[in-house]
């Protein structure tokens, strides 16, 4: 996680910004596929692995800092991620030190902070032999690269070869839901403060701004109707949408069939293909978005 945290910060820093920038966690990294959407070359996913609202926000300040505004963002958490701020890894591993002051000064829960805190030196302490080479001169070991994530077109082209072998077939998700699933919607406030921030940034810049909300399987789907779940979140979404700070590509959940999962939360190959050929007609029905965007990737 630490290597594919610290690529995205690079990436956005020493790259220009694409025409259309994807934000979200691990399931909006495996969910949306650019090249269905819009054609190669115009749009990038920098969803952020085991992030929330608080790492999108941390994320796109640097890049605007740097100078790299995108003309759209498309913002895709999963609403699980409102509900926890996540501070072990936010501020365990993700934010620079810069950033942990005002983490810190807008958090009520201490001890999440301190434990994101003892995370962050105990993961210091876990390389102090390799921190000590470092003092010597020998830099091996921080300049061996682990394997990245996988890129769209290695996904797509592993797929198609696993249809041309009649090998693809979907897992089985086994029975019930995740405890996660069976919680109530709820937002954290300094996850409501930075995804504040966060449509106020991408505001401040004329950045037009669209919320996509993924797909969730028919189980997911039954147990949140029987709470309300699906009306909390949209209220919490409107209030935006009726300020401005938002547009719609994806409003409601979708509802998938398990066969288009890898696991309760995240698509597989056939699930993203299909969310994003969604997504595909939405975004070219935008009247609104700069330019225009054709589908060109080939994909059908």
């Amino acid at each position: 996680m630490e290597q594919e945290f610290t690529r995205i910060r690079k990436q956005v820093i020493d790259h220009q910004a694409p025409t259309i920038q994807i934000l979200g966690d691990s399931v909006a990294a495996e969910a949306i596929l650019g090249s269905v959407m819009c054609g190669p070359g115009q749009i990038r996913n920098d969803a952020i692995t085991g992030g929330g609202p608080a790492f999108s926000y941390l994320l796109i300040a640097r890049q605007i800092e740097a100078g790299h505004v995108p003309k759209v963002v498309i913002i895709a958490h999963s609403p699980h991620t409102f509900s926890g701020t996540r501070f072990a890894v936010l501020v365990g591993r993700f934010a620079q030190w810069s950033e942990v002051p005002d983490i810190i000064r807008h958090s009520d829960q201490t001890k999440e902070v301190a434990f994101g805190l003892l995370t962050r030196f105990s993961y210091l302490l876990s390389y102090r032999e390799q921190l000590k080479d470092l003092t010597h001169g020998d830099a091996r070991f921080f300049l061996a690269k682990n394997p990245e994530r996988k890129i769209e077109f290695q996904r797509l082209a592993e797929h198609d070869r696993l249809l041309s072998q009649a090998q693809f077939q979907p897992r089985d998700l086994g029975e019930g839901v995740w405890p996660m699933y069976k919680q109530q919607f709820e937002v954290a406030p300094l996850v409501d403060l930075y995804f504040r921030r966060l449509l106020k940034l991408l505001k401040q810049h004329n950045v037009k701004t669209y919320w996509v909300t993924l797909p969730v399987t028919t189980r997911v789907a039954r147990v949140r109707s029987a709470m309300g779940y699906e009306d909390r979140f949209l209220a919490y979404l409107d209030r935006f949408h009726a300020e401005g700070d938002l547009s719609y590509l994806q409003r409601e959940f979708l509802v998938y069939e398990d066969r288009y999962f890898d696991d309760l939360s995240h698509l597989n190959m056939d699930g993203a293909l299909r969310f994003s050929r969604h997504l595909a007609d939405a975004i070219h029905g935008c009247r609104d978005l700069p330019g225009r965007f054709r589908h060109t990737s080939g994909v059908k």
